[in-house]
């Protein structure tokens, strides 16, 4: 009895166990999700990063620096001399002098140089890496600016519709007699400045659709949106944040990978200071008798590597500071960026909270069509509110770019 109550606690656990990891695996699956719906310039993205001919060349550039720094890990080539004396008198005949040797480093150096090259060929990833998202960013701040010009070009074309509307509405009062000339100046002045602000804007957006095609390396993009996802909320820990930030930065990463490479340098001086050894053939050839041996020989380290290891100490020092000097640098920025982001979302949602929805642009509206406010105060009450929205574009852009550098290491 008591064996199976324990067995059916084991498949109720076992159960309870089952629904924790599924109850899990959604709610992974739902956050990544909600990331990937907020993430409106993925696709852009990913279109700059295959069509990139830039990316291509630095991915080119940095096999080539990895097959540079794989060079000079083999011995020497061996050396074979051939010599052919002439004898003076004759009589004893000609000597021929035959020598193959082969040139040794100490076995640590080669060990050093290999480990080197691996470590360089680090720094040459991560430099590719830092030159990838820095390029993406700029795609991404570009994606931004079209945003906000697709948005401009919304309100601008709402506006120079009404605009139209508007003018024509005074043309059809002056054929009337019911204005005057004045009156329908202003409207026709007013269409006139929103028609031009429309095109402007559309010029714009065109010059951005064209940079990010050449960013793609030629490929057409298109790219209509004139939202921005809602911002995500600012991290409550700074300090654990960009504990994560600066492990994922390329630009981070690669300058501790050069203070690795310079601290491997220093081996590599020091085991070139060790002796080289050399072993060979050597043969004499005369007509009366030959000669024939090994030769061995071994260098003797006294000038040719004197103030490698200082030099290679001192270059360590140096890069060991400028990555220490960097990452305050990138705590400086992004703390700054931080506070910026607070301040920038604050200012939006105040904007946000007193400016309401466009229902103001309809209030205007009617109660100019039902005479209660003459033209000129319309358009001066409309170019109020225009500026107004204009204003909270620009917010929400500079927010949006702000974010983005913030983020530019999970790029």
């Amino acid at each position: 009895m008591r064996a199976e109550t324990d067995e059916q606690e084991r498949l109720i656990l076992s159960k309870i166990m089952v629904m924790k990891r599924f109850i899990c695996v959604l709610v992974v699956a739902g956050a990544v999700l909600a990331a990937s719906a907020q993430d409106i310039y993925k696709n852009v993205l990913q279109s700059v990063e295959e069509g990139s001919t830039t990316l291509r060349a630095l991915h080119e550039q940095a096999l080539a620096r990895k097959a540079e720094n794989h060079t000079g890990l083999t011995p020497a080539d061996p050396e074979v001399e051939f010599g052919y004396l002439w004898a003076h008198p004759s009589a004893g005949g000609n000597r021929k002098d035959v020598a193959f040797s082969q040139q040794f480093d100490f076995p640590t150096a080669y060990v050093e140089r290999a480990k080197l090259a691996g470590a360089l060929d680090r720094t040459s990833e991560l430099d590719y890496l830092q030159q990838r998202q820095q390029l993406l960013l700029q795609a991404k701040q570009t994606c931004v600016e079209l945003v906000y010009q697709n948005a401009l070009c919304r309100l601008y074309g709402q506006q120079t519709e009404w605009a139209r509307q508007t003018a024509e509405a005074c043309k059809r009062m002056l054929d009337g007699g019911e204005t005057g000339k004045i009156e329908y100046s202003k409207a026709a002045l007013n269409l006139t400045e929103m028609e031009s602000q429309l095109r402007e804007a559309q010029v714009t957006r065109q010059q951005l659709l064209v940079t990010l095609s050449a960013m793609a390396g030629g490929k057409d993009i298109t790219f209509d949106l004139a939202d921005y996802p809602a911002p995500l909320s600012l991290p409550t820990d700074f300090e654990a944040w960009f504990a994560q930030a600066a492990s994922a930065s390329p630009a981070l990463q690669y300058l501790g990978a050069q203070v690795e490479a310079s601290r491997r340098q220093v081996r590599v001086a020091r085991a070139q200071g060790l002796p080289k050894f050399s072993v060979g053939y050597t043969g004499e050839l005369v007509p009366s008798q030959n000669y024939n041996g090994v030769s061995v020989g071994m260098s003797i380290p006294l000038w040719e590597n004197k103030g490698k290891v200082r030099q290679a100490r001192a270059e360590a020092s140096a890069a060991q500071l400028a990555a220490q000097d960097a990452r305050v640098q990138y705590y400086t920025q992004l703390r700054g960026l931080y506070e910026q982001a607070r301040q920038q979302q604050q200012g939006i949602a105040a904007m946000e909270a007193l400016l309401g929805t466009n229902a103001h642009e309809a209030m205007l509206r009617r109660a100019y069509e039902g005479g209660e406010m003459t033209l000129l105060t319309y358009l001066m009450e409309n170019a109020y509110y225009l500026s107004v929205r204009t204003r909270q574009l620009e917010a929400k852009r500079d927010l949006e770019l702000t974010l983005a550098s913030l983020s530019a290491f999970s790029l």
